[in-house]
Formats: C-alpha cells, structure tokens, sequence
C-alpha cells in the first residue's frame, strides 16, 4: 500500500448476493443533456501485455467522460452479479451464457453512452461535487467482480473457450487511462461501483493506489458491495451452520482462479490452478 494509502468509506454495506443477472445491465443510449461518455476499448497492445479478456476474449472497455482542467477522477465499476453454479461444469456453463451478451463482451457495446447520473452526472445541479471532475464508467465482463486470475481459458462442455481475466481487465483499463487519457497526472481518485462493481472495489482498492503511487489521493466507495461472511439461516440451506458467502466463493473460485481467495481454498478435487 502507498504511503497515503487508500480510504474507504462504505456506502449501502449490505446486500443479497447479487447472483441471478446472467448479463450486465444494458447502457443506455445516448439522449439530450450532458456531454455522453465515449467508449474506449483496451488496445490489442495492452490487453496483450497484461493478458486482459472478456469472458469471449474480447479486449475490456469502459465508457469515458474527460475534463483536461480537472486532475481529478470518478472511477465506477459496472455491476452485474457473477456466472456460477453449484459444480465446476455448471459455473462453466452460467459464464459460457454469459460470453454471448454485454455481461461477457465488449463487442457489442455502442460507441457512446448517456450521462449516468449520479456520482457520473455531467450536471452541476445534480451533482456539485463532481461533476467537473473526470468520468470512467469501467464495463464488467468477467463474471467475476473484477477478479478472475485464471492463466488459461477453461472449457465448457459445449467446446467454448472461458477466460477469467478480471483483475488483468482492471489493470488494462488503468493502463490505458494512465497513458492514453490524462489519468497520470491524477491527483485525486475515487474508485466506486455497486454490488457486484462495489465488491471489486474492496477487491481491487489497495491494488489500485499501488498502481497509482503515493502522491494521489485515493478513496473507495463500495455501494452495496459488502457480503457478510456469516452463517446462513435461510430454511432452504443444507448446512445452516456453514458460512452461505464463503461457501459460495470456495464453489466457484476454482474456476476463477481470484488470487486474493486462495487462503479459504478450493472445495472441488478438479480445480483448474488455483492460485
């Protein structure tokens, strides 16, 4: 971690786990008022340096709002809940699915989309405090809260080839924000997103002001993004007794291959390389 390290301020804590959207929510198209955002698609250099990858293998890509004044910066990322199932071949299959639509691929997106609002918002009625500053809208498409780390793509039972290649995507998108878009004179960030996004931001927070060095000020804002690691009530539960999220992290990180998880292990005897 940095000298200054990274604050973290915790929006909405708590949330169900965010796991039934098998696709990302769709941008919305560009419309009157502010300024849309761009779409920016990780070079073919970048993505090969760093080995980044969509789910299908398509480059990582994020939506850009810049302010060449400004040397601060609002970074959100997407939501969208994770692929996975109860078994290996069915967290393949639920990721497989997911490689077909926005939630998978950066293949389909349109070149610009609308102002988000929000912390996003280009107007300075909605939004005071920000909206001068630089916008990245980070899309979503490993399945995985920005953190599969798997070295090689897996393969589903249909024949297609899965990467999980989230924390590399993160890492290419910096990577192009840094060199191509003015984030390198950054003086201040704030790495935010919701549910499956806000969990990547406690993923990826402290990895993040590495990245960026100790002269930048660095905050994190999860919203919904906390997932308590306590024991289940739910009547439907097998194992009551048994932690529901961490359970649900052994099952599918063996296909993951999220480098962060590897001190709670994997449960299947057919893991693909754990880290």
């Amino acid at each position: 971690m940095t000298s200054l390290g990274a604050l973290l301020l915790v929006g909405i804590v708590f949330s169900a786990v965010d796991a039934a959207p098998a696709v990302a929510p769709a941008v919305p198209p560009a419309g009157p008022g502010p300024a849309a955002m761009k779409l920016h698609v990780a070079s073919a250099a970048t993505a090969a340096k760093l080995g980044a990858a969509c789910l299908d293998g398509s480059a990582p890509s994020m939506y850009v709002r810049t302010n060449p004044a400004s040397t601060k910066w609002v970074l959100f990322l997407e939501s969208g809940g994770w692929c996975f199932g109860d078994t290996p071949d069915a967290t393949l299959a639920s990721c497989a699915g997911r490689a077909k639509g926005g939630g998978g691929s950066s293949t389909k997106n349109p070149p610009t989309a609308a102002d988000y609002g929000g912390t996003l918002g280009g107007g300075a009625t909605e939004n005071p405090g920000f909206s001068s500053w630089n916008m990245v809208f980070m899309k979503y498409c490993d399945g995985s809260s920005f953190g599969g780390g798997r070295a090689a793509p897996a393969t589903s039972k249909d024949g297609r080839k899965i990467r999980f290649r989230g924390r590399a995507n993160f890492d290419a998108l910096i990577d192009e924000l840094r060199t191509s878009l003015g984030m390198a004179k950054a003086t201040e960030v704030i790495l935010s997103g919701g549910s499956a996004g806000g969990l990547a931001v406690f993923y990826n927070l402290d990895h993040l002001a590495d990245l960026l060095g100790p002269k930048v000020l660095l905050t994190g804002f999860p919203d919904a993004g906390f997932f308590l690691d306590e024991k289940s009530t739910a009547l439907n539960q097998k194992a009551p007794s048994t932690s529901w999220y961490r359970n649900q992290v052994r099952r599918r990180w063996c296909c993951w291959s999220c480098c962060w998880s590897c001190c709670w292990s994997c449960c299947w005897s057919c893991c693909w390389s754990c880290c």
